[in-house]
């Protein structure tokens, strides 16, 4: 299925970049404004409400926790790595943006081996993971729209700054 949309997504660029007069570019903002809200609604819809309630605080500190730290350890890594290979070495700024962007995961497969395993919606890990999931969701593009305003090189990164970084991502996650 996942093959399929791709084809058709690739088969529509290749009819639309040779149509006249046609201009075609990905706009990340249409995405996060039109295409997210509709996957982030169908899995809150679909998950057990009572459940949920239930684990509301180690769901929300194992997704605000563990993207930020999923997000340091990736950019940390990407910076020091990268220094250490004969190559450019990539900017904290640009490792941080880069780790806030793959720090959300998805767990479809390992929601399928519970679900294989016999474990329903109502189950604790089950609505832990599932829970997690869809709450990383939303903070990793969150973070990731905070940590691109530091890429304006007129920027000067001072304690202001960070503290507003910190506020925005606050109030807005």
């Amino acid at each position: 299925e996942a093959g399929g949309c791709i084809l058709v997504g690739v088969l529509g660029y290749v009819i639309l970049s040779h149509m006249p007069h046609v201009q075609f570019a990905f706009d990340g903002d249409m995405f996060l404004r039109i295409m997210v809200p509709p996957i982030v609604f169908e899995a809150a819809v679909k998950i057990n409400k009572q459940s949920f309630r239930r684990h509301a605080l180690p769901i929300t500190i194992y997704a605000i926790v563990g993207t930020l730290a999923s997000t340091a350890f990736t950019a940390v890594i990407l910076h020091k790595g990268s220094s250490m290979l004969n190559c450019t070495t990539i900017p904290i700024r640009e490792s941080f943006i880069f780790g806030a962007l793959i720090s959300s995961i998805d767990p479809i497969a390992v929601l399928s081996v519970l679900n294989n395993m016999g474990m329903t919606d109502s189950d604790a890990i089950y609505v832990l993971i599932f829970g997690e999931s869809l709450l990383n969701d939303g903070i990793a593009i969150v973070l990731f729209q905070t940590l691109v305003h530091f890429l304006d090189d007129t920027l000067v990164v001072d304690a202001e700054v960070i503290f507003d970084a910190i506020m925005h991502f606050i109030v807005v996650a």
